[in-house]
């Protein structure tokens, strides 16, 4: 078990792994998911990967040329989105910020108005933002 999961984590894919211990990939996934704890190490293991991938992109920024930054950006973006997947609490597009609190924050200066009049509804402990003038919001 440690050995594919390392192989993992040092960045080589489960079929490559699969097909080196001479085994069809799907019997190695049916291995890997049988049982919690194996499959457990895996997603600990994909999450080393994501991390290592997500590192590698500042070397792949930061070595780009004028003439191959296209490349570079795809490189990245692929190993990104793929950090995304493998490890969604870090690297993942959404973040749980706790307590259940979704949204953003309006301040207002000046003198306070009646929430109709400046495009405010509040709805069950919730408010939400129609439109506010420019000169209301920061």
């Amino acid at each position: 078990m440690e050995l594919v999961t390392t192989r993992v984590a040092e960045g080589e894919r489960l079929a490559l792994i699969a097909q080196t211990l001479d085994l069809p990939y799907s019997v190695v996934w049916r291995w890997l998911t049988a049982e919690s704890g194996r499959m457990a190490a895996y997603r600990a293991s994909l999450e080393a990967k994501a991390d290592d991938e997500a590192h590698r992109t500042l070397e792949i920024a930061d070595s780009a040329s004028p003439d191959d930054v296209a490349v570079a950006r795809l490189r990245v973006d692929t190993r990104l989105k793929l950090a995304s997947k493998w490890d969604r609490k870090r690297y993942g597009d959404e973040k749980d910020v706790g307590g259940g609190f979704s949204g953003g924050v309006v301040i207002v200066i000046g003198d306070v108005k009646p929430a109709a009049e400046i495009g405010v509804t509040v709805e069950a402990e919730a408010v939400t933002v129609e439109s506010l003038p420019a000169e209301e919001v920061i």
